[in-house]
């Protein structure tokens, strides 16, 4: 916690100043291939968001947390950026003990469709990105928001994307919806968190495995 608080007093200084072979359910039944990609902005992380990375990392040997370059603004101008997100998703992961599995790094896009595209497709062939003979499976959520969109629909057809020799598990696919999350209420938003950081009440946001150290 100690640490975590150090990184939210730095806030404040900040303040200052192509063909995709079919993937069966049968096929994926081995995690050894299997590597969930979770793209977003995280600006930053929240409890809730570990939630779904706790939830994904139980069933695939790797997660990488994709998080885009963009920074993001409360409603008083305070900024929260991509190094500041890095390191509280690292002392969330320390905390759930799950950094030997799971990382955050960035992603050169700020689209979440456009990260999941060009991790998939990896034309720079990137060695963090996705490699032939891995499974990918695109970490979202299967809850309908209020105008009945849900998460995981925009990552429909993407899978024409990703570079040869790569399988692309949907979580909108009937057979794979054991990799979608629903999370429990409240459903948290990275935006309200953003506008709580400058009263300091932000226990509610902060993960129990960071609250109890």
């Amino acid at each position: 916690w100690e640490e975590l608080e150090y990184e939210f007093e730095e806030f404040e200084w900040d303040f200052e100043e192509l063909e995709i072979e079919e993937i069966e359910e049968e096929e994926v039944e081995n995690t050894e291939s299997e590597i969930i990609a979770i793209p977003g902005g995280f600006k930053p992380p929240h409890k809730g968001h570990l939630d779904v990375v706790k939830h994904l990392a139980s069933k695939a040997k790797k997660v990488i947390i994709l998080v885009s370059p963009k920074p993001r603004q409360s409603k008083a101008g305070d900024v929260f950026d991509l190094d500041q997100a890095l390191k509280i998703w690292n002392v969330y992961l320390n905390a759930a003990g799950l950094s030997n599995k799971v990382s955050a790094i960035m992603s050169p896009d700020n689209s979440p469709v456009k990260q999941a595209i060009d991790f998939l497709s990896n034309e720079d062939d990137d060695p963090a990105f996705a490699q032939p003979g891995d499974v990918i499976i695109l970490g979202c959520s299967n809850k309908p928001d209020e105008r009945g969109n849900v998460d995981c629909s925009r990552f429909t057809g993407i899978e024409k994307y990703a570079r040869e020799g790569v399988g692309v598990i949907n979580p909108m696919n009937p057979q794979f919806t054991k990799y979608g999350f629903i999370p429990k209420p409240p459903v948290l938003s990275a935006s309200q968190f953003r506008e709580s950081v400058k009263t300091g009440d932000i226990d509610m946001w902060l993960p129990e495995e960071v609250l109890g150290n």
